[in-house]
């Protein structure tokens, strides 16, 4: 159990959530905004613990420039990014399709 005001991500045992760290291999550059059918598509991501997010597929890096695997470029509604691969993109889109973004609530 986490200690008070400790985060679930800080707990031990909570490998991969290092926010700060930036991977030198990243190939940020090489992501396009065009030539996929997904981009622009809503997606839902369910992170556990009741946690979900919401975001937008913005770009995607073709398989060709990546070992033969692509990955796309969703920005959650938060601001927060993370690439997903075809499975995790799948899946998202599938949350996203059966639990659509509630719509925006007018100003009065």
């Amino acid at each position: 159990m986490a200690a008070e005001n400790t985060a679930w991500w800080e707990e031990a045992g909570a490998e991969g959530f290092n926010f700060e760290t930036e991977r030198a291999e990243d190939n940020t550059a090489d992501y396009v905004t065009e030539g996929c059918a997904q981009l622009g598509q809503a997606v839902l991501r369910n992170f556990g613990r009741g946690v979900e997010s919401y975001g937008t597929v913005v770009s995607w890096l073709p398989g060709h420039l990546n070992d033969g695997e692509a990955y796309y470029r969703v920005r959650h509604d938060d601001g927060d990014e993370e690439d997903l691969d075809d499975d995790e993109l799948r899946e998202a889109l599938r949350l996203a399709a059966e639990k659509p973004r509630a719509a925006p609530r007018e100003s009065a």
